[in-house]
Parts: structure tokens; C-alpha cells; sequence
């Protein structure tokens, strides 16, 4: 079995939202994230499941749509289910072991897509969303697959179909797949009793107040001199975008290739500042 008895938390949000930071703060605050997990705190157990969940239809992370659509379809939903389970299963021990008592839950972006079928596993989960404004997660998502294709190409590794795959997605595709992504989370909030979100640049300018809310709502009873440590030790300002990154946005948007509403409605400027 993976996890213990008590109901799961999971994180979910947008690749390069701060779901990675999210994730270690809860690590060091008790919560049992996974024994093996990516540099960036994705549990391999859970982020292998969801590939292959994707996989199974022809989708990936940054092809999510496909998925998307059949969820409306219950059945779907539930052979969804039945293979999550099997294939957790079958990685429990890439988990590890979680006292019981102890917190425990799992970070993997891929979940804000999958997040009916575990609901179908886990109906008493607490979901921790995290948002950030769309330019600075699809900038990012850029040059993390930009840097992913030069490493790749450095060993020789990248040829063919897969460095046309491989290619990273352009500044509109990558803020189009930041509205799929938190389209995807909002259409899912109403469906669960336990939901928190928090925004990253709020937990950027007000750490120890973000942290008391992570800490409550996990059911933590860390005192607030620790969160305060915490705060000053794993909590940076983040990176801005730029002028030039904010002026090229901003004209895509008036050429219609981005649409802003959504970091409207979610209280970000829709020029990205």
C-alpha cells in the first residue's frame, strides 16, 4: 500500500508554478512526499503512473487535451482508475513506507490533468493548488525545455522524430498549456471538500502568513518560529520577467495570440509585470 490510512494531499498546479517549492516546504514541515523522487520533488511512483495514464490515449504533459476531453465520460474515468491502481501498486516501493499518523502525500504537475481518475482512488484527499501568472511559468517552461534539448543534444542523444518532439514549445504554446493546466484545476475545486490554493509570488511576499495556511491546512502543528526559519531559509524572490519579455508578450496579446482574461480573473496584470 502506498501512503497510510489517512487521506492523501496533492499538489497540483502548472509546470514552473512553484509546485517543487511547495513540495519541499511540506517535506521539511512533515509531510511524507516520496522516498525516490525527481530533482524537482516529483514522486517517481505517482509522476510514472500518470505518464503511462497520458501515454495510454497518445498524450503527454505538454499534450494534455486529448485526456482532457474523455474524462467527461465516467467509464473512461474508471478504467482510468483500475489501471492508476494496478500500476501504483506495482511501485510502492519507490514510495516508501509512511507512518502512520504522518501526513503524506505527492507532487506531479501531470496530476492537475489526471486529477478526476484520483479522485476516483482518493474522494477524501486534501488538494493543494498553486498558481502563478502565466508569463513567468511559460517563460520558464521555455527555457527548461530549451535546456533540456541542449543537454540532450550534448550526448549525441537527439535525433530524428524525437528532436523534433523534443523542440520547446513557443511563448504562446507554453502560456496556452498555463490555461489548460489552471482551466483544468478550476473545473476540478468544486468537486473536493479539502481544496487550498495559494498563489506563489503570495507565498514570495508573505511567507510565514503562507506557511501557517499550509501548515493548518495539512493538520501540522509546527510553531510559528519555525515556519519563520523556514521562511528565511528556502524562500527567494523570485525572478521578474523582463521589459523586453513583458513588451513581447504584451504584443502578442494585442495581436490576439494570447488572451489574458484568464490572469485577470485570477487578480495578475494582464501585461505580466
Amino acid at each position: 500500500m502506498v501512503g497510510n490510512s489517512s487521506p492523501p494531499v496533492i499538489i497540483v498546479g502548472m509546470h514552473r508554478s512553484g509546485t517543487s517549492l511547495v513540495t519541499e516546504l511540506l517535506g521539511l514541515m512533515g509531510v511524507h512526499t516520496g522516498d525516490h523522487m525527481q530533482y524537482q520533488f516529483e514522486a517517481d511512483a505517482f509522476r510514472e503512473v500518470n505518464s503511462e495514464l497520458l501515454a495510454s490515449i497518445g498524450c503527454e504533459w505538454a499534450n494534455p487535451e486529448p485526456f482532457l476531453a474523455r474524462l467527461a465520460d465516467p467509464g473512461f474515468v474508471e478504467r482510468m482508475a483500475q489501471d492508476a491502481r494496478r500500476l501504483l501498486d506495482q511501485r510502492a516501493e519507490l514510495f516508501g513506507v509512511t507512518p502512520e499518523g504522518q501526513p503524506w502525500g505527492w507532487k506531479d504537475p501531470r496530476t492537475t490533468i489526471t486529477l478526476p481518475v484520483w479522485r476516483a482512488i482518493y474522494p477524501g484527499a486534501k488538494v493543494l493548488h498553486v498558481e502563478r501568472s502565466g508569463l513567468p511559468v511559460a517563460l520558464s517552461v521555455q527555457r527548461r525545455e530549451l535546456s533540456v534539448l541542449q543537454r540532450h543534444a550534448s550526448r549525441g542523444k537527439v535525433t530524428g522524430k524525437r528532436a523534433r518532439r523534443m523542440i520547446p514549445p513557443t511563448l504562446v504554446r507554453a502560456y496556452r498549456l498555463w490555461e489548460i493546466y489552471t482551466r483544468a484545476a478550476l473545473a476540478e475545486e468544486p468537486r473536493w471538500a479539502a481544496w487550498l490554493t495559494i498563489q506563489y509570488e503570495t507565498l514570495a511576499a508573505r511567507p510565514v502568513e503562507t506557511l501557517c495556511q499550509l501548515r493548518d491546512f495539512v493538520g501540522l502543528s509546527l510553531p510559528q518560529p519555525e515556519l519563520e526559519k523556514l521562511a528565511a531559509e528556502r524562500i527567494q524572490t523570485p525572478r521578474a520577467p523582463s521589459s523586453a519579455e513583458r513588451t513581447r508578450f504584451r504584443l502578442l496579446a494585442r495581436l490576439g495570440l494570447i488572451n489574458t482574461d484568464l490572469m485577470a480573473q485570477l487578480g495578475y496584470d494582464r501585461s505580466g509585470a
